[in-house]
């Protein structure tokens, strides 16, 4: 991208992106690509690239680490919902707690949908 394309995508003045652009030149996470028009690119280095993909990757792993932890938590909700009802005593009525089993539903759900942006965002 050029000086100009950054400002533009990241709405920060252009002495401001460049000021930036040779701290991380320094930094080898960038190069200069001079082609022979007026204009001048710049692109990742495989240093630059490597720091970008980890921060990918810790993404996902929040992601589906979330997910899971409020997917157990929607089923504790809905165990403790049934509470005793797997004692065959308790077969001819069930005592059910609806608002724990919502709430546990609700979670469950969440969970889904939560992995869900995650894997999609692991496909991006």
């Amino acid at each position: 991208m050029t000086v100009s394309e950054l400002a533009r995508e990241l709405v920060i003045n252009k002495s401001a992106i460049f000021t930036h652009l040779i701290i991380l030149q320094k930094a080898d996470l960038i190069i200069k690509r001079d082609n022979d028009n007026e204009f001048v690119y710049y692109e990742l280095t495989n240093k630059g690239k490597n720091i970008i993909g980890r921060d990918e990757n810790i993404r996902i792993v929040i992601y589906l680490a979330t997910s899971g932890f409020v997917f157990i938590a929607g089923l504790y909700m809905i165990l403790l919902s049934v509470g005793n009802s797997f004692s065959p005593k308790y077969w001819t009525s069930l005592p059910v707690d609806i608002p724990l089993l919502l709430t546990g539903s609700v979670l469950i759900f969440s969970a889904l949908f939560i992995l869900f942006i995650g894997l999609r965002k692991g496909q991006e």
